[in-house]
């Protein structure tokens, strides 16, 4: 799966290392059609998101089900951040909100993650967030940390921290270890197109770190390791 490299290091204690061992992080790739459903435009407002996935972990040992023809839909409900900084700012800090993963056969929602944005419809209250949060709740959450950062230009970036606390899958996260300090790594564009009624465009991706994998070996042991390489 695409992914993003963690850099290993050589940490040396006496006369033994321990070596780190690059590895892929925990990946859900969003789709390219999340949208705002709300924006926070003074402190105490809220940023309401709606959003799909287009890729999914589907390898060992957290697996959810590859998509297919988009015959599974996966969606995901970001509701409750509120604003805690000035709206004017370059940095808008947020405090509160969740964020849920849920799975739907056959799919329900108004578009797909291919859907060309000029033919979604625009807004309506019954269907969103409603087919977004219908389903099987595979992850329930809450964000200790979201931030957004917008220099100007077109795009901005998202930094979050996030905490899984129920769903079917939970489970597993925590049978890993990993159920804490997953991130939403992304941004979003002021200017991209979006359907009548919502506000901004959001991407990027939910992930986290897999635990690096530590192997005992001798400080002679590496140097001809790297004299080879």
């Amino acid at each position: 799966m695409r992914g993003i490299v963690a850099f290993a290091s050589v940490v040396i204690l006496a006369s033994a290392v321990g070596v780190a061992h690059a590895t892929e992080p925990y990946i859900l790739n969003l789709s390219g059609n999340n949208f705002s459903r709300n924006e926070a435009a003074a402190i105490g407002q809220q940023l309401k998101i709606v959003a799909m996935l287009s890729q999914v972990q589907d390898t060992p040992p957290f697996v959810l089900p590859g998509i297919t023809g988009w015959t599974t839909e996966y969606t995901v409900n970001v509701d409750g951040l509120t604003l805690a900084s000035a709206p004017g700012s370059s940095v808008k800090s947020y405090t509160g909100g969740t964020i849920e993963l849920w799975s739907e056969t056959p799919p329900d929602a108004p578009w797909t993650p291919t859907t060309p944005v000029s033919t979604i419809p625009s807004f309506n209250g019954g269907q969103v967030p409603a087919t977004f949060t219908d389903g099987t709740l595979l992850l329930s959450g809450v964000f200790t940390q979201f931030a957004t950062l917008f220099f100007g230009g077109q795009t901005g970036t998202v930094t979050s921290t996030i905490n899984w606390t129920g769903g079917s899958k939970l489970t597993d996260l925590q049978g890993l270890g990993i159920a804490n300090g997953w991130h939403w790594n992304g941004f979003f564009n002021v200017t991209a197109p979006v359907p009548p009624g919502y506000f901004l465009l959001y991407g990027g991706k939910l992930e986290h770190d897999v635990p690096v994998a530590v192997e005992a070996s001798t400080w002679g042991s590496i140097k001809s390791l790297m004299r080879t390489e």
